[in-house]
């Protein structure tokens, strides 16, 4: 971060096929690294049971996200908006934000 007090936005992505959980970064952007995250390398699966995301809500994704490194040089960390699709589209769309990380 080459910017004092720089802001990262990034859309993460979450979906269910052939066994896993996968995650992915897109629409990311930042003044120190620009654009970045639609290339499709920043996408992991984990195995998983789920079939469907029935019991996930933002509160559950605001719990369980983290900063995994420097988590020192954050000082907020929002998840701002959740967007529910199913086969068909985009289904609702939650805006009521969720702390993740405040400095103490």
């Amino acid at each position: 971060m080459a910017t004092k007090n720089e802001t990262i936005t990034y859309t993460m992505g979450m979906s269910l096929s052939g066994g896993k959980l996968w995650f992915e970064v897109t629409n990311g952007h930042s003044k120190s690294w620009g654009d970045f995250g639609d290339q499709g390398y920043l996408k992991t699966g984990v195995d998983s049971a789920l079939s469907h995301f029935d019991h996930c809500s933002p509160a559950t994704s605001a719990k369980f996200s983290r900063i995994g490194y420097a988590k020192n040089r954050v000082k907020k960390m929002v998840l701002k908006q959740v967007r529910y699709y199913s086969t068909d589209g985009l289904v609702k769309t939650d805006t009521q934000g969720k702390t993740v990380h405040l400095e103490e």
